[in-house]
């Protein structure tokens, strides 16, 4: 066992310079396998098909094909005929499932048909208890999982909870990996999970098991095989389960990802699936959700006299409020881009009788950060034209937080600067020297000792992406001339990196169609460009094969010009 244990180390460490040997090594390893099949070397086994599966992710796919079929037919029959109530296999089991997974996807496909029976059995996830099946065996788990005053127990840890949770997270992998390959097996898979999001006894299968249903609605999309009704209604089932299941969440975690869960389901379902009616009871929901966290948080305020422990607890309390917050602001933006015009209602009631309270000057950073939120969605999702009226006091609180002492706050709303340039269209243009200003005074704002270079590099870069949103979409209205040199002086971002792709390759998209534009009219920046673009393919995280791809054009493209080769 211990020199399984480290060959398998050392192959995970080695990665592909380990494929001269994995033809010597897998038919030694497999033949072990079939040779120990008494109970004592359990473990043993399972280490086996661990380090297997380790050497095929080193080495690759091709390398691992001629094996495929003999590895799944034995760790199906593992798991059909040698599993006890109680046995050291199934880890190693769902784990190098996992692996096989993520390095056949597609390719996977043909063996589903063994796999995912044998792994319901193995994971301890029966079928028959689905919510439509069995609601009064449902009822009677329930009863059995609490305690005589009728709380429930939470994270009960147990080897079958973590079975659970393992064996979800592997059918998530499958969905995520096999999309609509997973197709045949959607509808069952779908009954399973739905229970385990209400799972009394751990917080970790509820987050795994929410987690998992957006790659269901995905799936079905991506298979053809169910129409636009059919993915509706099973969305909209979903979402009551997870709604239903975050009214009576404790853990704000859990409750964090059953938002992120309906924030995806929004946005894979068919456009505008829900009726009036529901994204009108789903806004309340949020709502009601955010007032809840709100509350929650003032009465974290108010304690004191606490030793270091309860502090601790009180910061940890507070920053999954705060992460809460951002994932309702999520979820309202997802359901706003999904059904437009639907939400409009739900907007105005939220711009009149929300905002102004949550953005007065003497509300916490979390609220006006939550607010400003709300403000970038309705620009970015909605379109001003659909709030004209509300526009002269959103663009006030936008502006006002544009250099708010808060790097969170301020990171906010210069993002949402940046979506004014993109789709404000003419509500844009009058602020347009105005957002410049803001938007230079935020990128130049001096780091304060309680803020973190993460935050306020955020806060930055936001900024920074924002006024090059500006030349990209208004270099014809604005003064570019003392823009673009600013703009080129912070350039890389380095902190937010989605952010920083995006930044990367409007530029290069500039340069390969308006080059003057960015090199001046006697290409006095040129200098500056090329700093970025050593910096840039410096740091993996700053560009992709696109950026690199275009950097290439870009450069063929300066020698190429007579005048700018000389340079």
């Amino acid at each position: 066992e211990n020199a399984i244990s480290a060959l398998s180390s050392f192959c995970d460490a080695a990665k592909e310079n380990y494929a001269d040997y994995f033809d010597q090594s897998v038919p030694v390893l497999f033949q072990l396998a079939m040779k120990f099949q008494e109970r004592e070397y359990k473990e043993f086994r399972g280490q086996l098909f661990e380090c297997i599966t380790l050497m095929a992710i080193a080495v690759g796919k091709e390398p691992f094909m001629k094996y495929v079929e003999d590895i799944i037919n034995a760790m199906v029959d593992i798991q059909e005929n040698s599993l006890e109530e109680v046995d050291p296999q199934r880890t190693y089991l769902l784990t190098a499932w996992q692996r096989i997974a993520m390095l056949l996807k597609a390719d996977l496909i043909p063996y589903l048909g063994k796999i995912i029976p044998s792994l319901y059995k193995m994971a301890c996830i029966n079928p028959e208890m689905g919510l439509s099946n069995s609601p009064g065996l449902l009822q009677k788990l329930e009863t059995m999982l609490s305690d005589e005053d009728g709380k429930d127990k939470k994270n009960v840890n147990t080897y079958e909870t973590e079975e659970k949770e393992q064996g979800i997270q592997l059918l998530t992998v499958l969905i995520d990996e096999l999309k609509g390959g997973f197709a045949d097996f959607i509808t069952e898979t779908g009954r399973i999970l739905l229970p385990m999001v209400n799972y009394t006894s751990s917080d970790n299968v509820r987050m795994s098991a929410s987690s998992a249903l957006p790659g269901l609605i995905l799936s079905a999309k991506d298979s053809g095989k169910f129409d636009e009704q059919q993915i509706a209604t099973s969305a909209l089932t979903f979402l009551e389960v997870l709604w239903s299941a975050a009214a009576t969440e404790i853990d704000t975690e859990v409750i964090t990802a059953q938002l992120d869960a309906m924030k995806l389901i929004y946005t894979h379902a068919p456009d505008r699936f829900l009726s009036q009616e529901n994204v009108s009871n789903h806004g309340d929901k949020l709502f009601a959700m955010y007032e809840k966290s709100v509350e929650r948080m003032r009465k974290f305020q108010c304690l004191d006299n606490l030793d270091e422990d309860e502090q601790t607890l009180v910061v940890d309390d507070t920053s999954n409020e705060e992460d809460l917050q951002v994932g309702i602001a999520e979820v309202l933006a997802s359901l706003i881009k999904s059904h437009g015009e639907l939400t409009l209602g739900l907007v105005k009631r939220f711009a009149h009788n929300v905002l102004p309270e949550i953005l007065k000057p003497e509300a916490q950073p979390c609220d006006h950060r939550f607010g400003i939120f709300v403000i970038d969605d309705m620009i970015e999702n909605l379109g001003l034209q659909h709030v004209p009226e509300e526009w002269a006091a959103l663009k006030g609180h936008l502006f006002t937080h544009a250099i708010d002492a808060n790097c969170n706050v301020r990171q906010a709303a210069v993002y949402g600067i940046g979506q004014l340039a993109m789709k404000g269209g003419d509500f844009f243009l009058p602020e347009a020297e105005n957002c410049i200003q803001l938007l230079c005074q935020a990128a130049q704002m001096q780091i304060k000792k309680d803020d973190s270079k993460k935050s306020y590099g955020n806060a930055k870069d936001n900024a920074i992406s924002s006024l090059g949103k500006i030349v990209r979409h208004h270099s014809a209205s604005v003064d570019y001339t003392k823009l673009v040199p600013f703009w080129l002086e912070n350039l890389p971002l380095k902190h937010d990196h989605e952010e920083a792709q995006i930044q990367h390759e409007l530029l290069l998209d500039i340069l390969i169609s308006s080059p003057n534009l960015i090199l001046g009219e006697n290409a006095e920046n040129m200098k500056g460009v090329l700093t970025i673009f050593g910096s840039i393919l410096e740091n993996v995280n700053l560009c992709n094969a696109e950026t690199d791809k275009k950097i290439n054009q870009v450069l063929t493209g300066f020698r190429a010009d007579a005048n700018l080769g000389e340079l």
